[in-house]
This record gives structure tokens, sequence and C-alpha cells, in this order.
């Protein structure tokens, strides 16, 4: 049940401007922000849009129509994600949008994953359309007031000022590629066919941007002279066995041929560079020697698969290794993009290799050993490389080992990141021994782990004092070991996900720190005393403004519930199964998401009636127990159906408590 979050900082726009005004605000089904005295749109109400009838009941094609202004201000931009398909679109159908007169820029990722749009209108004051902001659509472009700098004929979406192709509609198959100077991002994804081969590529042509042969099914491609740039990601096509590279290239760079099939490769002299992973694969076939040209001064980390015989005509060549390639790398992409997916072994330890290092994948067999030791230690290099990270499940020992084993676990020096779930159900660890070079440890870590933590060098981020794990960088409570249990929370401003899952308090109420501000999923999950008598009350203190979904789940004995006043939002199961005999929703609380205070059996749940303040819009599908008598002071409240939310939600029917 993860959210989805939406981009709300256009890239274009300057920094001190979005700094006028960075408050999400509400115009109708339609969110934005202000910059300079103009809105710029963020996202939209799908739910809102559903209760209306216009978006739920129209014959399709829909036309979503966006409004030129929003709280009295002109539309001039439109953020990244905006219409994304994939949780909860207006209908589960084909629809129009129609963007108003007025609108000047588009974010790269604005169409983003806009799978059921069929038609985009566009204005003519429109200024900014970046490559890539059509993504994978497929729907046709039409300027009805023409454009002076765009132009769309033959579904080919041209850049004129730069001669760039920008997208291809589906009608656009079929035609010949225009004379332009370069190939956008992701510009030819209905252009393309997987009955098509060799396409043939307009002499114009001279740079070339990323996804464009993205999972096309071509099997060749020949470049015309003239080119003289490629871009990463260029050819992400698990079909590609040839290409034919030009002469006037001078760069292959990083990931250019990523998860290809390429057989044979033959790099034009006057190529100077060859990027990491460019010519790095997931399956298929794999190339068996490449001869580098005496022009070649530079190959990128594990360019070639690591079966390739590399000869090099140019002895001065150098090859990067790969703390070299973590240091030019952007900090965002942590692993150096995806992993090459590879999985290699040494003694009892599985791994995959990083740009930064090796990443622990299994140890399941340390455990299958005939006696297995008292400490796992996890070796500070695999296969020579130094291990740079835990990967989710690494450390799941739920499968793997008899009940009565129990070991400690000490990961090396040198280790910098644990992922979510790296410790899931890793019940036969008695303590975890952490380096202090861990920079990242992820919420959710240690959920069903009954082991104390320890970092015996201590760490800069991370402590533990009476067996509370903290994040001190953002006051986060990540853990809370056997040892916590009956001490007081600390002053936190979270609590991350399944933070508390062994402490218990020491009477029969839990008090929650007055520094909290949001609760992470599961962070209550089955709460009870120490002896299992019921808790008298959970009071969440004010200044808490956001819950998660599933945050107080399964605390079946809690008899008293009081919400605070500064709560907007109550997410899906966030109370669901609980022991509570009533429920105040505070003023304020806008929307209760599907299946809030469900609870399993009907028969056995004493909440019976339950008032919504005239606050809430918006309640979803089966938030309150069976029979439980719902009395709405809003009486335009929109309780959710089963049909709407098959729409925004098919998957919910997995997730009922």
């Amino acid at each position: 049940m993860k959210k989805l979050l939406w981009v709300l900082i256009l890239l274009l726009l300057p920094l001190t401007a979005l700094a006028e005004d960075a408050e999400s605000r509400r115009d109708g089904a339609f969110f934005y922000q202000i910059a300079d005295g103009e809105a710029i749109l963020t996202g939209c109400d799908w739910d809102a849009m559903q209760a209306d009838s216009l978006y739920m009941f129209a014959e399709p094609p829909v036309s979503l129509e966006i409004p030129a202004t929003l709280g009295g201000y002109p539309v001039t931009s439109i953020g990244g994600w905006v219409f994304c398909s994939l949780d909860g679109s207006p209908v589960d159908a084909p629809f129009d949008v129609v963007l108003p007169e007025g609108l000047r820029a588009l974010d790269a990722d604005t169409f983003a994953e806009c799978f059921y749009a069929v038609k985009v209108t566009l204005p003519a004051t429109l200024e900014i359309i970046p490559e890539g902001c059509f993504g994978l659509i497929e729907a046709e472009i039409d300027f009805p007031n023409g454009n002076p700098r765009y132009s769309c004929e033959n579904g080919l979406l041209i850049d004129n000022t730069t001669q760039t192709l920008l997208y291809t509609a589906p009608s656009s198959h079929g035609n010949p590629l225009p004379a332009v100077r370069r190939l956008g991002d992701s510009s030819l994804a209905n252009w393309l066919w997987d009955d098509d081969d060799d396409p043939v590529l307009p002499d114009t042509l001279e740079s070339v941007g990323s996804y464009i042969f993205y999972d096309c099914g071509v099997t060749r491609v020949t470049f015309p002279d003239g080119i003289t740039e490629l871009s990463p990601y260029t050819f992400y096509c698990t079909d590609l066995q040839e290409v034919h590279l030009p002469a006037s290239l001078r760069e292959i760079p990083d990931y250019c041929f990523w998860n290809c099939q390429l057989i044979a490769l033959t790099i034009p002299d006057g190529v100077t560079r060859i990027g990491a992973h460019a010519v790095d694969w997931f399956t298929g076939e794999i190339i068996g020697a490449v001869t580098l040209p005496a022009s070649v001064e530079f190959v990128g980390y594990r360019a070639f698969p690591d079966e390739c015989d590399v000869t090099a005509l140019n002895p001065q060549v150098h090859f990067e290794t790969a703390t070299e390639y973590a240091e030019r790398i952007p900090e965002y992409d942590w692993y150096g993009g995806e992993a090459a997916d590879v999985l290699y072994s040494d003694g009892l330890f599985d791994y995959e290799l990083s740009s930064r290092g090796a990443v622990l994948l299994d140890c399941s067999r340390f455990l299958n050993q005939p006696e297995v030791p008292d400490v796992l230690e996890i070796p500070s290099e695999l296969g020579g490389t130094p291990v740079v990270a835990i990967a989710a499940n690494a450390l799941n020992t739920s499968e793997s080992c008899a009940d009565s084993l129990l070991f400690g676990i000490v990961l090396p020096e040198g280790v910098q990141r644990v992922e979510a779930d790296a410790f899931q159900c890793c019940h036969a660890a008695t303590q975890i021994s952490f380096p202090s070079t861990l920079t990242m440890l992820a919420e959710g870590s240690f959920f069903h782990v009954y082991a104390e933590i320890d970092f015996p060098n201590g760490n800069p981020r991370y402590s533990c004092e009476n067996g509370f794990l903290i994040d001190r960088d953002t006051q986060t409570l990540l853990y809370a070991a056997p040892s916590s249990q009956g001490q007081p929370i600390p002053a936190v401003r979270r609590l991350g996900d399944s933070a508390l899952d062994n402490w218990k308090p020491a009477g029969n109420e839990i008090r929650l720190p007055d520094t909290l501000e949001s609760i992470g999923p599961y962070a209550l999950d089955g709460q009870y005393t120490g002896d299992f008598s019921p808790l008298a009350a959970l009071i969440l203190p004010d200044g808490v403004r956001e819950l998660s979904d599933c945050s107080i789940y399964g605390c079946w004995e809690i008899q008293l519930l009081r919400f605070p006043a500064t709560l907007t939002e109550i997410p899906a199961y966030c109370v669901a199964n609980t022991g509570l005999g009533a429920v105040e929703i505070p003023e304020g609380v806008t929307r209760i998401g599907e299946f809030a205070f469900y609870y399993y059996d009907a028969a056995q749940t004493e909440l019976s009636a339950v008032t919504l303040p005239a606050s809430v819009t918006f309640v979803g599908y089966r938030a309150f127990p069976d029979g439980c008598e719902i009395t709405a002071l809003n009486p335009d409240t929109h309780f959710e159906t089963e049909e709407e939310i098959n729409q925004r939600n098919p998957d919910w029917a997995y997730f009922i408590p």
C-alpha cells in the first residue's frame, strides 16, 4: 500500500520563485502552488473527480479540461506526474486532456505514465516542452490555435527552434522521420513497432537522446554519418543485436547499450571515451570480444560484460575502477544506476556488484551449516570487493533455521547502507552490531526482529540507548529492542515503520512524546501491555499531523484513542482491527481512507456508531465496520463505492484486514 509521491517542483523555475509559496493549495479537484503570482498545477484529486458525474458516468473519452486559473491565479506551469494513471485515473477508460491558453511550461514528467490519455490539446502560449515530457503515453497531440515554437504534423511533435523531435504519436507510424537535428528522449516510443527493423534515420541527425529505442523490438540500427552524440540509455532494447556507429562519433556514454543482446560491436576510430556499463547487459547474448581503437583513452567501470575479451590498441587507455566511478556519479544514483543483476557467490554468501562495491544479497548457506557459529560475521570483502550495502531480505532467517537457533550478527566497517526489510523476520538474531561507517539505515529494516542493537565504534548519525535506535539527523525512532520495554519513548519527531514492535508501556496507557509530528506504517501495530491487560488509552499528542496506512493497525485491546486537532487525514487501514468501542473524529479531518476503522469480525467489534464532522469530504470504501451507524454532518460527504475503489486501486481485495 504504497502512496504515490507527487513531484511538486518544476526544475525549470528559479528556486527563489518557488520559495515564495511552497505550500500546496487546492481549488476544487486541483492542487497547486504559487510562484511569482502565478499558479503551478501540481496534482489532481482523482477521488473528487470520480465523485463527479461529469467524469464518472460520461461516455469515454472523457475530456479533462485544466482551468486557466486556480484560486484566482493564472495557471502558467504544470508539474511532474500530474496525470499519472497508475493510482486513480478519473476513469478506467480513454480520456482527453485539454490544457488552457496562458500555460507556458510543462515539466519533464508532466505526462509520465498517463496511460489512458488518447489526445492532448496544447495551447498557443506554450513555450517549454521538455524532452521526455510525454514518456510512454499513446496520445495524439493537437495545437488548435497553432504555436510559434512547436508543431505537430503526421503525429510528429517538433521543437522548431532547436530542430528536435520531441514525441511521436501513434498516427506517426509508417511516416518518414522529419529532417531534424536531434531525437529527444523517448521520442520514438510510438513510431517504432515490433516488426520494424533497421529504421531509417534522417541524414540531418546530429544527436540522439535517452530511451530512443526503449524495448522496441528492433534488432538492427544504422546511424547516419554526422551523429556526434549519443546519450545514456539510448538503447534499452533487449532485441538489439547489431548496430552500426558512424565515424563522426566521439563518445559512447554510460549505459548507452544497457540491457541489449549485442553479439558484436565495432567501435569507430575517433571514439575517445566509453562510459561505465556502456555495453553491460541483463540477459541474452553477450559480446565475446571487442577491440578498442587507438583513439580510446578512457573506459568506464564495467563498460563491457565480465566475459568479454577486451583488446586495447592504445596501451595508455585508462580503465575506471569502482571507486573512481563512485566518485563521479551523482549522489542520488547510489548504486550507479541499475545494478548489473548478476549474482555472485563467495563461500557462504551471495552478492551483486554496484559501482561502490559489493551488495550482500543472501546468507542462508551460513545458517544451513551442520554447526552454526554463535556469531554471523559479514565479511568486509566479497570476491575481493568491499561490502558497502545490505540488500532487502539479505538476513531474513524465517525459513532458514530452527526456532532454537540463536546467534549475533556483526556488520563490518565499510558498510554504508542497510535497505528496508534487510533484517525482516530475522528471528534468530539476538544482537546486531553496526559499523561507524553506516550512513543510511532504512525504516522498516527490523520487521519481526527481537535483537538488541549495538554500535561498538559509535556512529555520527545513529545511536541506540535504552534499546531505542534513533536517526539523529531526522529525529526518527527506527526500532525498539526488547530492552526498551517499560522505558519512556524518547523525544523524537517521527515513529518509523514498525518502530515499536518490541516496546511495551510500563502501565496500561501509551504515552507518546509531545515532540511527535508523524507516525509511520505499523508503528503501533499490535500494542498491548506487558502483562497483556487491556490498554486504557492511546493519546496522540497535539502536533501530530501525519499518520500512515496501518499506523495503529491491530491494537486489539485498546479502549480509548484520541486524535489530535492538527490531523487532516486518517489513512487507509490506519486503525483497522482495534478494539475501540467509540471514536471521535476531530474537526479538520477531511479524508478517511478505505478500511480505516474496519474490524475483520463485525460480530465482535464494539464500534457501533460514529459521527463525521462537517470537514470530512471523503470516506473510503468500508472505512468502518459493517453495521456501524455513520452520521455525516456534511451532506456532501462522498462515500466511496466498490466500483470506485476498483478503479482507483484494483488490488484492494488483497488487503482486506
